[in-house]
């Protein structure tokens, strides 16, 4: 079954960091950060796969709408959701996309250096 939790979570763009300068700033570029400040996921909905209760652990696919430079796509993440002794929920997940669904062409430096239209985001 499908739960319904709420949340939503945000990133400033121009806080990425990819390790180099020159990278960055073609990356805020592309993302237009002056214009869209935020990357944001909102969270619909939960299918659990996995729980234990003892252990304060989940599993699942959360499915949500990602924004990126003003475009959402919905998307399914895989996550898993654990409750520490500080009683703080912490969420670890991975989605594999294409900036292209968001309408970005992966940058290129001077057609020698051309990065892949996937990439891996997480939280």
């Amino acid at each position: 079954a499908e739960l319904e939790p709420k949340g939503e979570i945000r990133v400033e763009a121009a806080s990425l960091n990819t390790g180099l300068a020159d990278r960055d700033t073609a990356m805020y570029e592309k993302l237009e950060t002056a214009r869209h400040g935020a990357i944001t996921f909102a969270v619909l909905a939960f299918r659990p796969s996995s729980t234990d209760a003892k252990a304060m652990k989940l599993a699942g696919v959360v499915r949500g709408r990602l924004g990126i430079r003003g475009v959402e796509r919905e998307v399914e993440m895989p996550v898993k959701l654990a409750v520490d002794d500080a009683r703080r929920l912490s969420i670890e997940g991975e989605l594999v996309a294409k900036m292209s669904l968001w309408g970005i062409e992966p940058p290129s430096q001077l057609g020698m250096i051309s990065v892949q239209d996937e990439i891996k985001i997480w939280i």
